[in-house]
């Protein structure tokens, strides 16, 4: 993870890479702190707001996971999502992020 991308694309890749239900707290761990615990979580609810990932409330706290069943709006913005992440892979020379 590189501390130039978005906070958006950081917890977008984190829910995507994990494939299952994870924390606010496991978000900003996977992205190596560069984003917060607060700010992770914020965001996850906003992308879960917008129908990207689905929000699952438990006693400790809110799981997050993509959405497999995202309304159209929701496909638009992952599509800008991923369009952005390609921009970060050329303009910093990866072919892949882990």
């Amino acid at each position: 993870m590189t501390k130039r991308k978005s906070i958006c694309l950081n917890v977008y890749e984190a829910v995507r890479h994990r494939g299952e239900w994870i924390t606010a707290k496991e978000i900003a761990a996977y992205t190596e702190d560069v984003v917060s615990v607060r700010t992770a979580r914020k965001q996850a609810a906003h992308l879960a707001d917008y129908g990207v990932f689905k929000v699952e409330k438990r006693p400790k706290g809110y799981r997050y996971r993509m959405n497999d069943a995202m309304p159209p709006d929701a496909a638009s913005l992952v599509a800008c999502i991923e369009a952005r992440k390609a921009v970060f892979e050329l303009s910093s020379g990866q072919h892949h992020i882990h």
